[in-house]
């Protein structure tokens, strides 16, 4: 009743014009959103919040792998190493000088037949003997090449590995060449100074020093070793964290899913079943927006 006065006397003074802006203020004249409209509107809403937070708990998923990956990659970059220590840093050389003592023993062996040889006056034999020890000698020299190529340099090694090497320049350069040229030259005299002088002291130094650096090459070699099994463990552990973390990650999200959206509708469908079936007293509890 108001508003039809406000347009008889708008109509009166300003004209039917008028009248009809007047009337489109309102409440009841305003432009009304259809339902449809609005529905589809939260349906959409709702559809862009359940696609961002399966892409956050894809990017979760995606970023735990790489993080586990990046990790394990570390780890096995952390064994290579200890595993490339392990085989060129001990085994070789171990086995080097090894094969280098067999080797010298062996011609000091030969040595003491070419001598028995010499002093019996057998040349053949002698000779004989003389080649098997210059073979093995310098098989000796070759083992000591490749020792000297792969050279220790660690703080407590280095040491160690001098002292052998010096023990074995004392044991074959110092003592059995020199027996080698002296039962050669049918020097007996020489010989026998060697052999009760030298050849005891020289070959108890080398034995001792080898031994020394031997022990200290399985000490590393089991250190070695034992990071390695201590890098698998931890490898094993952080798997296992990384496994357990993603599996109530996701129990907590399939909860999570649940309660935000498989509850509601589950409700909205019971509701509309009781609808279909004539009960209208039943009410929806609105959550969130």
């Amino acid at each position: 009743d108001v508003y039809k006065r406000q347009c008889v006397t708008t109509v009166c003074h300003a004209g039917p014009g008028m009248c009809q802006e007047i009337a489109k203020l309102h409440p009841h004249n305003r432009p009304v959103t259809p339902m449809w409209r609005c529905n589809r509107r939260m349906d959409m809403r709702k559809n862009l919040r359940v696609t961002t937070a399966v892409s956050a708990i894809l990017a979760v998923f995606v970023a735990l792998f790489a993080l586990a990956a990046a990790a394990g990659i570390a780890v096995l970059r952390e064994n290579r190493a200890d595993i490339e220590a392990l085989g060129r840093g001990s085994i070789e050389r171990a086995s080097d000088l090894s094969d280098m003592t067999s080797r010298l023993f062996q011609a000091r062996a030969a040595l003491t037949d070419a001598k028995t040889a010499m002093e019996g006056g057998l040349e053949e034999a002698r000779d004989q003997s003389l080649n098997n020890a210059d073979a093995l000698l310098k098989q000796a020299a070759a083992s000591l090449a490749r020792l000297r190529a792969n050279a220790d340099t660690s703080e407590q090694g280095a040491p160690l590995f001098d002292q052998a090497l010096a023990a074995n320049a004392a044991f074959a350069y110092q003592t059995l060449a020199p027996m080698f040229k002296a039962i050669k030259g049918w020097n007996g005299i020489e010989v026998n100074r060697l052999v009760d002088k030298v050849l005891p002291v020289t070959g108890a130094a080398y034995v001792k020093q080898a031994d020394a650096y031997q022990a200290y090459a399985r000490e590393q070699g089991q250190a070695a070793v034992a990071g390695a099994s201590q890098t698998m463990q931890r490898v094993t552990v952080v798997a296992a964290a990384v496994l357990a973390f993603v599996l109530v990650l996701a129990v907590l999200i399939r909860l999570g899913f649940r309660r935000r959206i498989l509850r509601p509708l589950n409700e909205a469908g019971a509701h509309f079943d009781r609808i279909a079936d004539g009960d209208l007293t039943g009410n929806i509890a609105v959550h969130g927006d």
